[in-house]
């Protein structure tokens, strides 16, 4: 359970003060929400942080959008049809739609320039190994043909067709991603290499544009007047802060020193904005008072990570040893709070189309403990090694959660298993992230939070061509289960396929799931209409209004 010291004065605040923060106009709100920094790249094809994927997504539209229940509704597509075989996609435009210049039709060939930016190595999307089921975008990414080959055609302005090598149930949903944002063609090359990387060298389709931008203070978005679309933009615009650390602010005295976190809460609090994530306990008194609507998603998994790139912990037969070992069942009961004993790698907030990965794919589980098997896998890693035992190990954990009382079992349950002797290190948590990413440890306990409603968000993160993969595993087996993941025929198929990479994981004791977290976003009561998503800490806005 995370702990926070200036827990208790903000919630006297929230306690004392209504949460009555929205600038109203009428039957509209301007509304107010804070982002921990600026955004890298506002190029939709490039976006990849949780801020440029907040603007991207309100600022522009694809053929389709997901809704908040995780359907799929229009958006500059009115309809599309799929042929019998699976194969071939046809998107029907909508013929008033128009970029923010007021000038430019949105047609179906700023589609295709889009999706073949996407896929070409040179652009470095990563939204790219999404479209590696339409034909020749291997080809394409790994720079045997030209992105002119991709299998996408425009026959006419409003009309899209999209060709698969192999059939997929979730392209229409990859159409919907950010990366599949429309692009026009004449405007890019206009803008001279400089693409997205301020406003003025953009144009929108979105319900919103952006008005004004301050890399060091905020971005107001406000109603994109040449939007059209079957359902309106409600609200007024809406007005980004950045807020950033201070604890690189000479000027300031340490005991007045903010992180970003803090910052954005405070505010929220004191009414300056009116929404923002929170933690547990700030839910939990919210919902008691009853002074914030709150949102709730179980979408980070927290596992112990083995560095399969040192010499000990590379040896799979030593990992296997440690995690038949390991009674989760036993650790379980040292969960609170915001805390709850993990089913599998994938968190439950993971949806494959509109049904949860969860239900379909089952709740995977460890093998069972087997002291007699550990003993002897544990004989045969350290044999192979060349040693008689286990070099010093410390457990890498972060120190803002109440995880010691369960390592601590697990400390034991492997002293007496296996005679192994473990260490426990607390860190502050971006330390210890750093540490994760650089190499720097042999176990520790690492979240993983899913960006996008696939498995593959979670899982791709331990796989061989992963820049982001922090256990150095290496398994073409597991990464070829993956890929296959991406272009299955049917959810079915997909669920099966994710749920063997998610055992194997398991079973070779890479990543072993203690833990879920769930995320929380508290919205003023004054406020209807938000649409929170699980991932990336993203909000939709579009239908933003004063509370009834």
């Amino acid at each position: 359970m995370k702990q926070r010291k200036w827990l208790a004065l903000l919630l006297a605040v929230c306690v004392a003060l209504p949460l009555i923060s929205c600038r109203r106009s009428g039957d509209q709100i301007v509304v107010r929400y804070d982002l921990t920094a600026a955004p890298r790249s506002l190029d939709p094809q490039l976006a990849s942080t949780g801020e440029a994927l907040m603007i991207v997504e309100n600022t522009f539209e694809g053929l389709l959008r997901q809704s908040e229940n995780g359907g799929l509704e229009p958006g500059v597509a009115t309809d599309y049809e799929v042929s019998d075989d699976g194969l071939t996609y046809t998107f029907t435009l909508r013929r008033d739609a128009m970029w923010s210049d007021g000038e430019t039709p949105v047609t179906a060939r700023d589609f295709v320039f889009a999706f073949r930016r996407v896929v070409d190595p040179v652009t470095g999307s990563a939204g790219a190994a999404n479209f590696l089921c339409v034909q020749n975008a291997p080809e394409i990414l790994s720079g045997a043909v030209p992105a002119s080959r991709l299998g996408v055609s425009a026959p006419d302005d409003y009309t899209l067709i999209v060709r698969l090598h192999t059939p997929n149930p979730f392209f229409a949903e990859v159409t919907a991603s950010a990366a599949a944002m429309p692009c026009n063609e004449a405007f890019f090359t206009s803008t001279k290499g400089r693409y997205g990387l301020e406003p003025e060298y953009l144009m929108f389709n979105g319900p919103f544009f952006i008005r004004s931008y301050d890399a060091k203070s905020k971005v107001s978005l406000r109603p994109n007047e040449h939007y059209r679309s079957a359902k309106p933009v409600l609200a007024a615009g809406v007005d980004l802060a950045f807020q950033y650390d201070d604890r690189f602010d000479e000027d300031k005295p340490d005991a007045t020193l903010k992180t970003a976190a803090q910052k954005v809460l405070s505010r929220f609090y004191s009414g300056k904005t009116d929404a923002a994530p929170i933690s547990f306990e700030e839910a939990e008194a919210l919902q008691e008072k009853g002074s914030a609507t709150v949102y709730s998603f179980e979408n980070t998994v927290w596992g112990l990570a083995f560095n399969c790139r040192t010499n000990t912990y590379g040896n799979d037969k030593i990992r296997r040893a440690l995690l038949l070992s390991i009674d989760p069942q036993e650790l379980s009961g040292y969960l609170t709070g915001n805390l709850s004993p993990a089913r599998g790698i994938v968190p439950p907030a993971v949806k494959l189309l509109d049904r949860s990965y969860r239900d379909i794919a089952g709740n995977n589980v460890w093998p069972a403990r087997d002291s007699a098997q550990a003993k002897a896998l544990l004989a045969e890693g350290l044999a192979e090694l060349g040693v008689e035992k286990l070099s010093k190990t410390t457990i890498l954990y972060p120190d803002g959660y109440d995880f010691a009382p369960m390592l601590s079992i697990l400390q034991r349950q492997l002293q007496q298993g296996l005679g192994v002797f473990i260490n426990l290190e607390a860190l502050p948590q971006d330390e210890l992230s750093a540490r994760v990413r650089s190499g720097d440890y042999l176990l520790a306990l690492v979240p993983y939070t899913a960006e996008r409603s696939n498995p593959d968000s979670i899982l791709s993160r331990f796989a061989g061509y992963s820049t982001r993969n922090e256990t150095g595993y290496a398994s073409s087996a597991f990464d070829n289960t993956l890929s296959a993941a991406l272009v299955a025929g049917d959810i079915v198929e997909a669920a099966e396929l994710y749920e063997r990479a998610e055992q194997a994981l398991l079973e070779a004791g890479v990543y072993l799931p203690l833990a879920y977290e769930t995320s929380h976003y508290a919205c003023s009561t004054d406020v209807q209409g938000l649409v929170f998503s699980p991932f990336s800490y993203q909000v939709y806005f579009k239908y933003a209004a004063p509370a009834e």
